[in-house]
């Protein structure tokens, strides 16, 4: 409720800017003589990765405090240090195939990207989504209002004289010409990193199929051992002798038993008896 009321004196135009760099951030108002720092240490954001949303709360918070900032009007200005640009000639063949190229190659599990057209090109740019709403929702919540997040990228198309000084009284007195560049004015620009979608997909899939296999597996095992009911043991079938062939034994004559004992064969095929 204090919020709120806060906010019922805020002027409808922003007079302030966060302007965040890699490691360090800036904060200027028109009342202020010169930009005011603030460090963001590698236990807050590391790798363009937010490592702690508490830390960084922590860290405006104190910010906020120790220099008596007045809730006011801001926006959120990212420097070309924190986003992933690129731009393509504007009569590009399959520019859009391209520009998901691009996207999947854009680091971030969660990110916001928008794509703008500039004389003879279209320019995209893409910063960490996460980190962007975390800064937003906590200047919120001390009363602030937060007008919108813009990346410089696209700002130095139409204000060039921040290429060389980089003037963050410029920016808000030119507010109106960069209101599109607004990475939060377009809902569907919120986009998840299509690298990381075909990521979880794919792992959903297997993550699937494993589980139809387990459940077959289980089954089968539900009806084989509970539902079917266990076989009956069989009788052993009882083994019968074959018969045995009865051998008789043929008694030979004594003459005969004499011839072929008591004869001889010759070389010349003459029997000898003895």
């Amino acid at each position: 409720m204090e919020g709120d009321k806060l906010k019922k004196g805020i002027s409808g135009r922003p007079t302030g800017v966060f302007y965040l760099e890699r490691n360090r951030a800036y904060f200027y108002e028109e009342s202020l003589a010169s930009p005011l720092s603030l460090e963001l240490s590698a236990d807050i954001i590391s790798d363009l990765e937010l490592v702690s949303k508490k830390s960084l709360e922590t860290a405006i918070q104190a910010f906020v405090s120790a220099n008596k900032l007045a809730p006011k009007n801001i926006v959120i200005l990212l420097s070309t240090t924190v986003t992933f640009d690129t731009e393509f000639a504007d009569n590009t063949l399959e520019i859009d195939k391209k520009i998901e190229e691009f996207l999947e190659l854009v680091p971030f599990e969660n990110n916001v990207s928008k794509q703008t057209k500039f004389p003879g090109k279209i320019k995209i740019v893409a910063a960490n989504k996460e980190l962007g709403e975390a800064i937003k929702e906590t200047f919120v919540g001390l009363g602030f209002v937060v007008g919108g997040i813009y990346p410089l990228s696209f700002c130095l198309e139409v204000i060039p004289q921040l290429q060389t000084n980089l003037d963050l009284g410029l920016v808000i007195n030119k507010i109106q010409e960069i209101r599109h560049f607004n990475l939060l004015s377009d809902v569907q620009s919120l986009v998840v990193s299509p690298k990381k979608e075909k990521k979880d997909n794919r792992r959903l899939y297997i993550l699937a199929g494993v589980f139809a296999i387990l459940m077959v597996i289980l089954l089968f095992v539900i009806y084989r051992f509970i539902v079917l009911p266990p076989k009956q043991p069989s009788a052993l079938p009882v083994s019968t002798p074959a018969p045995q062939p009865t051998i008789f034994e043929e008694q030979a004559s004594p003459s005969a038993q004499f011839q072929t004992e008591g004869s001889l064969s010759t070389p010349a095929g003459n029997t000898q008896n003895f």
